[in-house]
């Protein structure tokens, strides 16, 4: 670690609490123009401006709910996944997230050390990014898969009675068919309350 990465860390640790405190800070201020001071990110923060802004995603972390966006114009914003525009369905939890290369539109907001961030993201024209990146239930069902497999090496090489093995196996494989059901339903409900919107 350079002193200069060093010193950058310990002044954001300084300036943000421990639960805003995320890999994400870390990555902004290793890769943020060096005329900007590091500050929070916090969405209630800052002044928004009601002009739009059109920009390209440059990057987005899915898993952690994060990213860039070149604007046609001007320097890269940071942007969160709460600041995208979404529909909140009653009951369902789930993160929008943004793909790479991603035609946007957005408001600029500038936070208290001048850095700017997106709100209120759509893709280019207004319309609501959609809630689920292409293939989401596939990949999901695939890794629930995997889990299962695991599951059954375990259950295979921990347990000698013959009788309980199977019974462990069928139950892993329950849980995972329903797990894929109940993600299949939430999809389908979401998606429905996502097309009447548009």
């Amino acid at each position: 670690m350079s002193i200069r990465f060093a010193h950058s860390v310990s002044k954001l640790a300084s300036k943000t609490s421990p639960r805003n405190f995320t890999p994400a800070a870390i990555h902004w201020e290793r890769s943020k123009p060096a005329c900007v001071s590091a500050a929070r990110w916090s969405s209630s923060a800052g002044t928004s401006h009601d002009d739009i802004t059109l920009g390209t995603v440059t990057f987005f972390d899915a898993k952690k709910h994060y990213g860039f966006i070149q604007p046609d114009v001007g320097e890269k914003v940071f942007v969160y996944s709460n600041d995208i525009k979404r529909v909140d369905v009653q009951g369902e939890k789930f993160f929008t997230s943004l793909s790479k290369d991603m035609r946007v539109q957005f408001k600029l907001a500038s936070l208290e050390d001048g850095k700017l961030q997106a709100r209120e993201v759509t893709l280019e024209g207004g319309k609501m990014v959609p809630p689920f990146q292409k293939n989401y239930l596939e990949k999901y069902t695939k890794s629930r898969k995997a889990r299962f497999g695991d599951a059954v090496f375990d259950i295979m090489d921990s347990v000698t009675d013959q009788q309980e093995m199977e019974t462990k196996i069928v139950e892993a494989f329950e849980s995972v068919k329903n797990d894929i059901h109940k993600q299949k339903a939430k999809i389908e409900k979401v998606l429905a309350i996502y097309d009447k919107v548009e």
